[in-house]
């Protein structure tokens, strides 16, 4: 089969609003009107069409989602155009549906329905949840910004001509998607890894990274932590917001000293014989002995972490240190071997931080509290949560 080949930008025609609020109506009298063929996609399709199992569907509604917004994604890419019906009622539906639609020519269009209009459809209906249109109503279109808002009480012809008029007089280079300041976030509830990585036994939290060419061996890595190029990381536990950065190493293997040879001949046996294994009691020593790195920490350019140490939660690993011994927390160590330079903060105040958590907070606490981080010194910002 031909490789397809993408438009630079798939055109999408997103229409926004509550449960009931005109949506599907809407879009089956624009497509006629339309200049070329558009996929037409909802989840209401999937249901409909028995894609979707509806009982017991809340179990599993972030993978339903995810996989919808996957789906979309995919179409686009092959250079479909889309004229998509959704609704976004979560922080995370939303972040994942800017990554789905991300670099594409994006119309995005609301369709503002009175209460009183959505209750009477929804009785009329009869297939949702009584008070579901309006409670969506409530709260979807709070922040959002539209290249063009419709009356979804209006009749369906008459804002099918207001948006193709709209939509034909578009300017993708600034349409309310391509915005520098709604663009989507570029990390998100999945891990993101750039190119060239070899990932083995490991598992990653939301909001990390792994830069390009690392390699990660048994490693366990929290939400918000992330290492730059080239790092390699084995029989590893990384805290949450940790920064590591380009080249270091942690929890670098040791060969056998003790033995007649240090060559990995006899325990990587099978790489030299057919007939030989490998020695499995060797490669459990290994992984037992556990490097641990706490939350918010930093670990410099090249530096090396060794097997069975810990980092405390905020310390600091100099550039090109060799870490031989526990860090203890909010500590800066530098050298080889390393050895401590000074307090990265005073020990009450390092206390305090590590008693606030503030790495246990949630997704949208931490964007409400973003500017605190910001400007705060770490004292003031103490003073401030501590009681929250």
């Amino acid at each position: 089969m031909a490789d397809i080949e993408p438009a630079t930008q798939a055109p999408v025609i997103f229409l926004h609003g509550a449960s009931s609020a005109g949506k599907t109506t809407l879009a089956q009298a624009l497509l006629p009107q339309l200049p070329r063929p558009f996929w037409h996609l909802s989840i209401d399709h999937l249901r409909d069409a028995g894609v979707w199992q509806v009982p017991g569907w809340r179990a599993e509604r972030a993978a339903h989602f995810a996989g919808f917004h996957g789906m979309i994604r995919a179409v686009l890419e092959a250079g479909n155009a889309v004229l998509l019906e959704h609704i976004l009622d979560t922080a995370d539906m939303r972040r994942q549906v800017r990554q789905a639609l991300a670099g594409q020519d994006v119309f995005f269009a609301a369709v503002l329905t009175a209460r009183d209009c959505l209750a009477a459809r929804e009785a009329a209906r009869g297939d949702r949840p009584h008070g579901s249109a309006v409670a969506d109503a409530a709260h979807i279109h709070i922040g959002q910004r539209y290249d063009l808002e419709l009356d979804g009480c209006r009749p369906a012809d008459h804002n099918a001509q207001t948006l193709l008029a709209r939509w034909q007089q578009r300017s993708p280079e600034f349409s309310i998607f391509r915005r520098r300041d709604l663009m989507p976030a570029r990390l998100s509830d999945s891990p993101f890894v750039h190119p060239d990585c070899e990932i083995t036994a490991s598992t990653l939290g939301a909001y990390t990274e792994v830069g390009r060419g690392s390699r990660l061996n048994h490693v366990e890595m929290d939400d918000y932590s992330y290492c730059d190029r080239f790092a390699d990381i084995a029989n590893a536990r990384i805290g949450k917001f940790a920064n590591i950065a380009s080249y270091a190493r942690i929890g670098p293997t040791d060969h056998p000293m003790e033995l007649a040879s240090l060559h990995h001949f006899h325990y990587r046996s099978d790489d030299y014989w057919e007939d030989a294994s490998r020695d499995p009691d060797f490669f459990a020593r290994r992984h037992a002995r556990i490097a641990h790195i706490g939350h918010d920490t930093w670990i410099g350019h090249n530096a090396v972490i060794r097997p069975e140490v810990t980092v405390g939660h905020g310390a600091v690993v100099a550039t090109g240190a060799v870490v031989t011994k526990d860090v203890a927390p909010y500590t800066v160590v530098a050298g080889l071997p390393a050895t401590p330079l000074k307090q990265r903060l005073p020990a009450p105040v390092a206390d305090r931080l590590m008693a606030l958590e503030w790495w246990e907070w949630d997704h949208d606490t931490l964007r409400a509290r973003l500017e605190d981080f910001r400007s705060l010194p770490a004292e003031a910002f103490l003073e401030k949560y501590e009681a929250a």
